[in-house]
Formats: structure tokens, sequence, C-alpha cells
């Protein structure tokens, strides 16, 4: 695409049909660090000139994780569970004890494989949840919207600029939310993600 691109002095973005991007809503993830840090980790890193922070949590302490960011910064919180959860129960009483901190929406709470248990939550849970794991490089079909709000689409799992574009035409036209996310890879690969 970049190859082409430069032969043809066109951007990328113009020559994936896309508008052309010059701003990103984004946000900071806060990773499973103690929480005795986490006051230390915002402060280090400047954390509240960004809109949202995305916090990483676990099944023991999510609750007491939220509680201490929102302590020390006032934005939109997002939640990511990475597949933490396993206790259907436990899920719903968390996501109704934390709607009350402004959350966006909650990634990915259950294993892939709970597929049933996120079709059971629908409906119970008063936060948005995100698919992240259960979609990798598949089309958005029916079983999506059936389970999720929205969807977590990352171009190196989808494997191409072509399918991630797919996945968010398919996402958006059965309504659901989208975002795009990213893994470990190097900020050359992450910024592609704004074609």
């Amino acid at each position: 695409l970049h190859y082409l691109s430069e032969l043809s002095e066109t951007s990328p973005q113009k020559l994936l049909g896309h508008k052309e991007v010059s701003s990103i809503y984004t946000s900071f993830s806060i990773p499973l660090v103690p929480i005795g840090q986490i006051k230390d980790f915002i402060e280090q890193f400047k954390l509240s000139r960004f809109p949202s922070l995305k916090i990483k949590i676990n099944n023991e302490e999510a609750l007491e994780r939220v509680q201490e960011v929102r302590k020390h910064f006032k934005g939109k919180l997002r939640l990511d569970a990475n597949e933490a959860f396993t206790d259907f129960d436990q899920l719903v009483n968390f996501t109704k004890d934390v709607n009350q901190f402004q959350i966006e929406f909650l990634e990915q709470p259950f294993p892939a494989e709970f597929h049933q248990q996120y079709f059971d939550l629908q409906g119970l849970s008063p936060i948005l949840i995100f698919a992240d794991e259960s979609l990798t490089n598949q089309d958005i079909t029916d079983y999506f919207p059936e389970r999720f709000d929205g969807v977590v689409v990352k171009l190196m799992k989808a494997g191409s600029f072509f399918k991630a574009t797919k996945q968010l035409r398919e996402a958006r036209a059965k309504g659901m939310y989208t975002m795009l996310g990213c893994m470990v890879e190097t900020s050359v690969g992450i910024s592609g993600a704004m074609y």
C-alpha cells in the first residue's frame, strides 16, 4: 500500500477510499501495575492530557483499580479485562458496581469461548461490552451483535487494511460501536490504523 502510494503520489487513505484523518480520539492504557503505584504512573506519564484512560483489570481487584484511577483522573474510563472473568454473577455485579465511574465500555470480560455467557450478558450489563479477543480476522456476522455492543478491530489481527476496513463497515452496518486497537506492534504499525 505504501509503495503504491509513493508511486501514485496519492495518500494511503485515498487509495483505500477513506477520508483523510488528521487527528484521532485516543486513550492511554494503564497496565496491571500495583494499585499503590497508579497515582505515580498517572503523574509520570502526564495522563491527564488524554480525554479517557483504559484500565487493564483482573477479576480480583477490578473495582479497587477503577476507584484508585478515578481519584487521580477526571476523564472517561475504558476497561480491558483481557478474558479475566469466568464467574457470570461476579461479572454482572462488577458492571453494576463500577457503572458510577463514567465507564465508556468494557472489553472482553470473559474468555472468547464463553459464547453462551456473552449471549446471556446482553441486557444485564449497564456498561457496553466490546469484543476484542473474540474477533480476529473473521467477518462480522450476526454472532457479534447478539453478544456484544461493539468490536475492537486490530490491523495486525485482521491481516490487512482491506480486511480491517471490511470488519469496520460490517460492524457499523449492524449498528455496533467500533474501536481501532493495537497490540505490541511498533509505532509505525500502530499509526497504520489511522488509514
